[in-house]
Order: structure tokens, then C-alpha cells, then sequence
């Protein structure tokens, strides 16, 4: 316990994993939903343990990973729990599950925080309103990662990018000066030739 999480590599205090700025722009987006401390080599580093899973799924499997130490005892009570343990854990947890993709790249560029769409005179025209932010969901907000600006925006039809069943219809627009919103004019007829469509969206 003690509401931290632990990254590679945990045997020893100064040794930095190979992805370690990769790792710590992701945990800097976890903490930013669950609040809890990064713990890694020459940061927060809670004390040697070796043979830990974080650990070994990274050194093996090459995949980022990391243990959450919930709550701030060993026993604490179910409704501590539920009202301050599961709810922002699990939205962190979500986070992961979205960056998973390409989970050394995503969390280090910016995140799309707002996407509305509204039906245009076209048929089947539809005009998708995207905000992003390489700050507003990060923790420390002077960190490298979350001081970039946004150059564009990808929005796909259907599949996202690098999704082998196709290359997702994908209509980009650069970034107007000044700002983090994007508006962008779809005609899904085209895209898809389907009345029922689903849309990814993507800032970089």
C-alpha cells in the first residue's frame, strides 16, 4: 500500500529501463486521474524488489508496466474502497487500456479532451468539433511532454489507425494558430458508404 505506482526497473535505484521517459510521461498522465506518486530508478524510488512482475513483463515482454500500491493500509475498510480507491483507479486503469495501442507513443503526445459532432445539409455530412490538450490531463505540466504544441488532428471512420482491416478513411487538419480546436466536415457517404458509422479520433 501507500497510493504509488512502481515502474521499471525496481531492482535497483539508479538503473533507468530503456523506455524510462516514455514511462514517466505515462505515469505523469496516471497520476494526473488517480493522484498517486511515480516510483521508479532515480525518482521516488521505494527500495529494491527483485524478481517483481512489473518487472518481468517489461524486461520480457517489452510491454510498459507497472504495480499500483492502493490505499494507505494493508486492511482498509470496503467503503474506503469504494469511495477512494476504485472509481479513480479504475478511470487510470481505463487511460492504459486506450494508450495500449501504442502505449510508448500516445500518452507522451497530446490528449483529445472534447469531440462533438453535428449533422450538416450534406447527406450523410457530419462536422466533428475536437479539443485537445498536451496539459490538461497531466500532472506536472512543466513535464518535457506536456509543453508541445498541437499540430493536427486524424479523425478515421470505421477503424482506427493501424488497424489492419483498413486504413480508416482518415481526413486531417492542421492546426489553426492560437488554438486547440478543430473543426473538421466529414462526408460519411464517401468515407464509408454506410449509414451507421464510428469515428476515432486522434490529436498528435
Amino acid at each position: 500500500y501507500g497510493e504509488f505506482m512502481v515502474y521499471p526497473w525496481g531492482y535497483r535505484k539508479d538503473v533507468p529501463s530503456g523506455n524510462d521517459g516514455a514511462l514517466r510521461g505515462f505515469m505523469n498522465k496516471l497520476q494526473y486521474i488517480n493522484g498517486y506518486d511515480p516510483a521508479g530508478p532515480n525518482n521516488n524510488f521505494p527500495g529494491p524488489a527483485s524478481g517483481a512482475s512489473d518487472d518481468w513483463a517489461y524486461g520480457k515482454l517489452g510491454t510498459p508496466s507497472l504495480t499500483l500500491e492502493l490505499g494507505t493500509d494493508f486492511r482498509n475498510t470496503c467503503r474506503y474502497f469504494e469511495s477512494s480507491i476504485l472509481e479513480k483507479n479504475k478511470r487510470a486503469l481505463t487511460y492504459a487500456a486506450q494508450t495500449s495501442r501504442t502505449p510508448y507513443r500516445l500518452p507522451l503526445g497530446p490528449d483529445v479532451t472534447v469531440v462533438e459532432t453535428t449533422s450538416t445539409n450534406t447527406n450523410n455530412g457530419v462536422q466533428v468539433t475536437v479539443e485537445a490538450s498536451d496539459a490538461a490531463r497531466a500532472y506536472d505540466t512543466q513535464y518535457t511532454t506536456t509543453r508541445q504544441s498541437v499540430e493536427l488532428v486524424k479523425v478515421y471512420t470505421e477503424y482506427p489507425e493501424n488497424d489492419t482491416n483498413d486504413d480508416g478513411g482518415q481526413v486531417m487538419q492542421r492546426r489553426s494558430e492560437g488554438t486547440n480546436s478543430f473543426v473538421i466536415d466529414l462526408d460519411l457517404d464517401a468515407a464509408t458508404g454506410t449509414n451507421n458509422n464510428m469515428i476515432y479520433v486522434q490529436a498528435t
